[in-house]
This record gives structure tokens, sequence and C-alpha cells, in this order.
């Protein structure tokens, strides 16, 4: 699980730990039989919103760092 993202923030290496959290945990029980396949089914959602949120974020901060028009700088 990785995102290229700019490196501002370390988003992409932090987003991928949180990913592969989020999917092992949710393995776990779902293999232990503590969840159903509906918990699985949760993982694409909330990561794909985190990727987006991180994204945007760096997206954001580059704009910052290197402003594209004479009334940004």
């Amino acid at each position: 699980a990785a995102h290229g993202v700019s490196p501002f923030g370390a988003r992409g290496a932090n987003s991928g730990v949180q990913d592969a959290d989020n999917l092992a945990w949710k393995l776990d029980w779902l293999l232990k039989g503590w969840a159903g396949p509906e918990l699985l089914a949760s993982y694409g959602p909330e990561r794909e919103y985190a990727a987006d949120e991180n994204i945007l974020n760096s997206t954001r901060a580059t704009d910052f760092i290197t402003p594209k028009s004479e009334i940004s700088r």
C-alpha cells in the first residue's frame, strides 16, 4: 500500500504504514471469525478517503512552497 504523493510531511510513507495497519487488523479479525466480509469491504473507502486527504494537503504545501502565479509569490 503506497501512494505517489509529494514528500512534504512524509505523507506517502505515513499513509502506507497506516494502510498496512488498517488492512492487517481487519484481515486478522476476519480470519479469527470476529468479523464478516463487510469489515474488509470498509478498507477501500476508508483508505481512499485518507489518500485523498493526503494528496490534497501535499498539493497545498507544494503550491505554497512553489507558487505558480505572481499574486501567489
